[in-house]
């Protein structure tokens, strides 16, 4: 018997006085769990994929920071350097 089969047989079970009891039927809740975990791994990797993208924009942003500090330091070291040398001239 298929899972398709299987699903009817026990919803047909489970029914009585016009009802079904849904808790006889774990055919449907195996199904259903399965199709909410592959649409929570789908939005997971979307939210996976954002998180990373924005991470590595600020990563890049930092590293530009850092980068602009160690040109500025290195320029007050030179024109530092330079103002001794002229100071030395005098």
């Amino acid at each position: 018997m298929n899972k398709d089969e299987q699903l009817v047989v026990q919803v047909l079970n489970a029914y009585k006085n016009g009802k079904i009891d849904f808790s006889h039927v774990p055919e449907l809740d195996r199904l259903v769990r399965q199709e909410v975990n592959k649409d929570f791994r789908g939005y997971q990797e979307k939210i996976e994929a954002v998180a990373s993208q924005k991470m590595e924009s600020a990563i890049q942003e930092q590293l530009h920071r850092l980068e602009a500090e160690n040109l500025k330091a290195t320029i007050l070291k030179d024109i530092q350097v330079e103002k001794q040398a002229l100071l030395a001239l005098k």
